[in-house]
């Protein structure tokens, strides 16, 4: 028997189970394995650079990173019938994507535009992470649209992030359940966070100062994990946070 044979109530949790590179390869089989396979290629995209992955950078190595971004946006907007974006669910962008080496991307940066727009796609993203986030947010505003024009995000992770990245936290349409920050460069603000007060459960930041305690009236209910590390304010002690994140719902400090 044919394994595609199978009733599809029993064809999706098996395939949801492969590697994306087994899915991958099965996508190859037939169109039908295609229409099955591409939702588990695609549920994961890792656009991350080799420098994100501490890997030593010859020109080769760099020349393989360009097509990532460039590739992706065509798959999307090249075959709208197929709703490919649909099926991204955890999307991951560092700077490195966007310029892996100056000397080898000319010209590159010309995919940006269209990536953007390929991105405003993607509307059943529900976890994004962007490494290098206070640069790509400033190196593109109609990126920076397309990623606040969510309103399905869960999960957030900014790294190296100042006030235009972290202006993400207000401008999202999405309700976040759980904030990551690391290395953030200005003073975070909690009010950037007002609009998931009802929502967000799990508050993390990694070298971080604080100016200013949340505002009055500001009362985060759900948060049951509070993680702060290394954090450079002395204006602001952090002992007085009980009143907006509840003791009963706070993790640890």
């Amino acid at each position: 028997m044919n394994l595609l044979d199978l009733p599809q109530d029993v064809l999706i949790p098996i395939v949801e189970l492969l590697t994306q590179q087994d899915a991958l390869q099965l996508a190859s089989v037939s169109r039908l394995a295609h229409t099955l396979a591409m939702p588990r290629v695609l549920f994961h995209v890792d656009l991350g650079g080799a420098r994100s992955l501490g890997v030593t950078y010859q020109k080769p190595q760099a020349e393989r990173c360009l097509p990532k971004m460039a590739s992706l946006a065509s798959l999307i907007l090249e075959n709208p019938a197929a709703d490919y974006a649909h099926d991204i669910r955890s999307l991951v962008l560092t700077w490195d994507t966007i310029d892996p080496l100056p000397q080898f991307a000319q010209g590159y940066v010309a995919h940006v535009p269209t990536f953007a727009r390929a991105l405003g796609h993607a509307i059943n993203l529900r976890k994004l992470e962007i490494h290098k986030a206070e640069s790509v947010m400033k190196f593109s505003s109609a990126m920076a649209d397309a990623l606040a024009s969510y309103d399905g995000l869960q999960y957030i992770r900014l790294q190296d992030v100042a006030e235009r990245a972290m202006s993400l936290l207000a401008r999202t349409r999405s309700r976040l359940r759980e904030v990551v920050l690391d290395n953030v460069h200005s003073s975070f603000e909690f009010d950037l966070l007002r609009s998931h007060a009802e929502t967000l459960e799990v508050l993390r930041m990694t070298t971080f100062a604080v100016e200013r305690p949340p505002s009055i009236g500001d009362i985060w209910r759900r948060v049951h994990t509070l993680q702060f590390i290394r954090y450079n304010g002395s204006r602001f002690p952090l002992t007085s946070l009980p009143r907006a994140f509840p003791p009963a719902n706070t993790g640890r400090l």
